[in-house]
């Protein structure tokens, strides 16, 4: 691989030289384990690109998670600070029922092809 342009990041594609021959493609990108950008409740919520742990603050019921190519194979943890219904059936989402979240409860989620699917879900208050 001689070079690589990124020309869009959202998602990222570019230009990728190898052995002379140009080739454009779709990068997606998998984020660092650790602390994301907390999270604020609301109708729909989406899983910031910046980490694999996530806070939840705020009590607005959640209907949907918003799902973007990029978030397949990803996993994301989510604790919450405070009391909110996650409903189900959940938008872009597969879940095993509606979970009424206390301060320090927490969702194990995981992307597929074009939803996130519960993976665990613990009651910690």
């Amino acid at each position: 691989v001689s070079g690589c342009r990124f020309i869009n990041p959202d998602p990222a594609w570019g230009e990728i030289s190898v052995a002379g021959a140009t080739y454009i493609t779709n990068l997606y990108f998998r984020p660092l384990d650790g602390h994301g950008t907390t999270i604020t409740t609301g109708n729909t919520i989406t899983i910031p690109a910046d980490g694999t742990v996530f806070n939840v603050t705020g009590s607005t019921t959640v209907a949907a998670l918003a799902f973007n190519v990029w978030d397949t194979g990803r996993k994301a943890e989510l604790i919450f600070a405070s009391g909110t219904t996650i409903t189900h059936p959940l938008t872009n989402a597969k879940i095993a029922g509606t979970f009424s979240v206390t301060a320090f409860d927490s969702m194990t989620i995981r992307g597929n092809t074009s939803a996130w699917i519960e993976c665990t879900r613990s009651p910690n208050s």
